[in-house]
């Protein structure tokens, strides 16, 4: 019989800007979003949920924590052109945002703070949403799922090779930030975000402690997940 136990997870980001993308919070100023915190987490579960009867039903199910980790992380997010979540939320119109889609995207750039040409850099806009009383871009989700699941890598790497639990996370924070500071954040747009770390940071932790927490999320019953 295959059991699969998944207890309710609220991903809660900060505001940002994500993955050469920009979103501009002026513009919601005076303006009340619906809270999408439900849809989010109820999207993230059902699908989480239906992620794991498709890896329970194969011959060889994924029996490593790390491995199945990394796997429900891909399933997300598969790379900076692709996320199913980032996509549901976005197109979505039970999802509250602002501008919403009728309002092209170079209309709202114009619109935005970051109407003026900022060569070399290349801004696409994403549209902001709330979380609880979070504001933020959609493509916040990006960093989420893509640098928490590269952080949760790198941690696992420097659990192997012997590292404490306490230096490999500040490994792990240190590499984010010389790439935030560097290749995906000033070298891309000329922003260090602050939201982009806390964003990849949130993110890995919802990895470390999907089948490794105290108590994990996903737990192996009967070899099913």
């Amino acid at each position: 019989m295959k059991v699969v136990r998944i207890l309710p997870v609220l991903v809660f980001l900060p505001i940002g800007v994500i993955f050469s993308a920009e979103t501009d919070q002026y513009l919601t100023w005076g303006i009340e979003l619906k809270d999408s915190a439900d849809i989010l987490n109820n999207y993230f579960n059902q699908e989480l949920e239906r992620y794991l009867e498709i890896v329970n039903s194969r011959a060889k199910p994924i029996k490593d924590p790390e491995e199945l980790t990394v796997a429900i992380y891909y399933h997300f997010f598969q790379f900076l052109g692709w996320s199913r979540l980032r996509t549901y939320m976005r197109y979505n119109p039970a999802v509250d945002k602002y501008p919403d889609l009728s309002v092209p995207t170079r209309k709202y750039q114009r619109m935005s703070i970051h109407r003026g040409f900022a060569f070399p850099y290349i801004l696409p806009m994403a549209r902001t949403i709330r979380v609880g009383d979070i504001y933020f871009g959609i493509d916040k989700l990006c960093h989420f799922f893509g640098f928490g699941r590269r952080y949760y890598q790198r941690y696992c790497r420097y659990i192997k090779e012997g590292y404490s639990e306490e230096e490999a996370m500040r490994k792990v924070v240190l590499w984010g930030v010389f790439h935030e500071d560097s290749l995906v954040g000033k070298l891309v747009d000329g922003i260090f975000s602050h939201g982009d770390l806390e964003a990849n940071f949130q993110g890995f932790r919802l990895a470390h402690d999907l089948c490794s927490g105290k108590p994990p999320y996903i737990v192996n019953i009967d070899g099913k997940r």
